[in-house]
């Protein structure tokens, strides 16, 4: 059966890490004896669609450590946040 997802996670060395098995094994019973074929790659979007996700997540924010990683990001688009940070947070 052929599986395909698509993720916003970042495949680091840790996720990568995670996936990653060289021999079969057996353990509580969980048995792996069959390959899988991993492809990762980035989907090219618009920069104007990673920037409407980047406003989202600035107005929604509730945590205010996020926001210097959140200005970080807007500053590589060079984009502007159009409203206030927090200001829609539930």
């Amino acid at each position: 059966m052929k599986q395909e997802i698509i993720t916003f996670r970042n495949m680091d060395d840790y996720s990568l890490g995670n996936l990653k098995q060289q021999e079969p094994s057996c353990f509580n019973s969980i048995i792996r004896v069959i390959k899988y074929k991993i492809t990762i790659e980035e989907i090219q979007e618009p920069k104007e669609l990673i920037c409407e996700r980047l406003e989202k997540l600035y107005v929604e924010c509730d945590d205010w450590r996020n926001r210097e990683a959140l200005d970080s990001v807007a500053k590589k688009y060079k984009y502007n946040f159009k409203e206030a940070f927090g200001s829609k947070r539930g």
